[in-house]
């Protein structure tokens, strides 16, 4: 029986692109940004990523770099766009959840500041997902 490409487990040739060193810069600054160990970012995007898109990771983020206009300054400091859009790991439902969380917390009162750390912390929770 003939075994096929897609048949094969890509984990191997996934982690190849993630340590390259342009791409293991990109891991890092995610894995920082989110509060999450580098490796278990790079698990997270070998599971939820396909080839194609883990080649074009650093000029994904690239872009949202470039085009960080996303709406409001909560959004931008949240990623938004990042994790949906750019580097679509986390669903929009998921994160419009977190928006409309923070959102509502910053009209309480909290500081926004600390409303955002604490999105951050929410989105942390959907990565590991």
């Amino acid at each position: 029986m003939t075994k096929y490409l897609y048949e094969k487990d890509l984990r191997k040739m996934k982690l190849n692109i993630l340590v390259s060193p342009l791409h293991d810069r990109l891991v890092r600054t995610l894995a920082d940004r989110y509060n999450i160990s580098r490796q278990e970012m790079r698990t997270q995007l070998i599971e939820k990523c396909d080839m194609i898109l883990l080649e074009s990771l650093p000029t994904r983020y690239d872009d949202w770099i470039q085009n960080s206009d996303e709406g409001s300054l909560v959004q931008e400091a949240l990623g938004y766009n990042l994790m949906t859009k750019h580097i679509p790991i986390i669903n929009k439902s998921d994160m419009n959840e977190v928006l409309v969380e923070i959102q509502a917390r910053i009209s309480e009162g909290m500081q926004e500041e600390l409303a955002v750390t604490e999105g951050k912390i929410m989105i942390r929770e959907l990565i590991l997902r």
